[in-house]
């Protein structure tokens, strides 16, 4: 017996039960979704007895349920996570494991399955093996976007790609980092469709999937430790084009203020000005969130005051971050021309005196309103043999130490750029004393906020600025930290730091720039 399908929509419009439009080569359907269009050829299907019922067979002891024959094909690109069921045997898995199998499945992504569902169980496997306070500063991205989940593939396909990564590193699971790899090629091809839609490259999943796999970059460095540069560029367009009325509020703000530093750091790296310091883009950053109780923030009102009084610190430390890339464009060619003997235009000193001036002022009266809702740093004996201090800085919370370490690193910059300029104090605060303060700060700081997974991530920022402002001995030991990251976090790799070598006097605005800009 022969049956032919009646359905003349494509293959995947067929199996995902909507509407085909039919439109050739590639359906709309399957365009809007994030996926290639599988195309309208019909196979021929012969059956040649009776369709019968297999008798259900009960999972056997200690053997998770609903998990596909081919689970354990090696030829698999996705994957899928199994739990343990109640049906397990305690000497096959004791009360207090908790841990949870991840076995390879070619259907895991696929139309007939519940993607929302997956992903958030591999989210909470994530929360098992690296602790919820870790990754704190995706919780309310991940928390609200699990309501996005399943409409789109290419938000789908990258988020899964990013925790597929991190729940390979955290176990040491060299088979989830590379089915994650093998999961960010196909979330590139999905996003390139998306972005070359007319109407999709406007889409909210659109942005977000654009920005985890600039995320995804900044761990993996598929390509080298830069890598992810170019995808910040291109989030960087994304938000430009979509205009700032469309992160006032709802989901893409959340998008928004979640992943703002990758759009200033590309910028600071780059010796571009970043488009946040425009006026309407610092009223975005700066918007209060509160007055209503629920504008923007994704998570509903927030009962606790001081968490209120903590999330518009961050909304201005950020804020402030944005004009860090504008002094070091302008404070660069300044340095070089002092250093070759070359004459320079006092107006364009005076400029840069005024401008850096009262980012300074800012950023010290930002630090005044940090201290009354965080708490400071509290000397603790090392535990790290390696370290050249005897007492580092302990942290309540590794993210508020960040905090503390970007305020640190940008006010570097910024007096740095200063004594250029022929200041040498401002308000009482004399820069040759305060800056290798605040560098020993920084340093001290390490222990604390440079561990678990997204330590790289907390660090980065500070380790590169203060690696210009250090000694060859202290170079040397920053450059071993460096060996820690290998193979976690590619932001932090040695490619992307200069070699050590002495510095002379008190000229230590980043080198950076001249390596990857050196057109400047």
């Amino acid at each position: 017996m022969v049956g032919v399908p009646r359905s003349k929509g494509c293959h995947l419009c067929v199996k995902r039960r909507v509407k085909c439009d039919q439109t050739k080569p590639q359906c709309n359907a399957c365009v809007r979704y994030g996926a290639v269009c599988p195309g309208y050829d019909r196979e021929v299907k012969f059956i040649i007895e009776k369709h019968h019922v297999r008798p259900r067979v009960k999972p056997k002891t200690g053997q998770a349920k609903n998990v596909p024959p081919s689970a354990s094909s090696s030829g698999s690109t996705t994957l899928s996570v199994v739990s343990g069921t109640e049906e397990e045997s305690p000497t096959t898995r004791p009360e207090n494991d908790s841990s949870t199998t991840v076995v390879l499945s070619p259907t895991a992504l696929s139309p007939t399955i519940d993607r929302a569902q997956f992903i958030c169980t591999m989210l909470d496997t994530l929360y098992l093996k690296a602790s919820r306070k870790e990754v704190s500063f995706l919780n309310p991205w991940f928390e609200g976007i699990q309501d996005q989940f399943g409409a789109k593939a290419t938000l789908d396909s990258a988020a899964t790609s990013l925790i597929l990564h991190m729940l390979g590193k955290t176990t040491g699971d060299s088979r989830l980092v590379g089915e994650s790899r093998s999961l960010y090629g196909q979330s590139l091809m999905a996003l390139q469709l998306a972005l070359n839609h007319k109407t999709e490259w406007r889409a909210s999943e659109t942005l977000s999937a654009s920005t985890v796999l600039c995320l995804f970059e900044l761990f993996a460095g598929t390509k080298s430790a830069v890598s992810w540069m170019e995808h910040a560029k291109g989030v960087t367009w994304l938000i430009q084009q979509r205009g700032p009325e469309c992160f006032k509020d709802g989901w893409d703000r959340v998008t928004f203020k979640n992943f703002r530093a990758l759009v200033i750091m590309n910028s600071i790296f780059s010796g571009e000005d970043c488009f946040l310091v425009q006026d309407k883009w610092q009223d975005v950053m700066r918007k209060d969130v509160m007055k209503d109780g629920s504008a923007g923030s994704g998570r509903g009102t927030l009962a606790d005051l001081l968490m209120v009084k903590r999330l518009k610190v961050a909304d201005e430390y950020f804020a402030l971050l944005a004009k860090v890339p504008s002094v070091l464009r302008r404070a660069y060619p300044l340095r070089e021309a002092r250093k070759k003997g070359l004459a320079v235009d006092t107006r364009t000193v005076e400029r840069l005196s005024r401008y850096a001036t009262g980012v300074c002022r800012d950023y010290l009266a930002w630090e005044k309103d940090m201290r009354q809702v965080v708490a400071d740093p509290i000397d603790v004996p090392s535990k790290d043999p390696r370290s050249p201090f005897a007492t580092v800085f302990w942290y309540e919370n590794p993210w508020v130490g960040s905090l503390h370490m970007g305020y640190w690193a940008s006010m570097l910059i910024v007096q740095e750029c200063l004594l250029h300029c022929d200041m040498a104090s401002l308000d009482g605060i004399r820069f040759t004393d305060s800056i290798p303060d605040m560098a020993s700060k920084i340093l001290r700081s390490f222990e604390n906020v440079g561990g678990g997974i997204m330590g790289g991530y907390r660090v980065g920022y500070a380790m590169r600025v203060v690696y210009e402002f250090v000694d060859l001995p202290t170079q040397l030991w920053i450059t071993c930290l460096l060996d820690d990251y290998e193979g976690t976090y590619a932001g932090l790799q040695a490619t992307a730091f200069p070699a050590p070598e002495p510095i002379e006097g008190n000229e230590l605005l980043p080198r950076w720039l001249s390596q990857m800009r050196p057109n400047l």
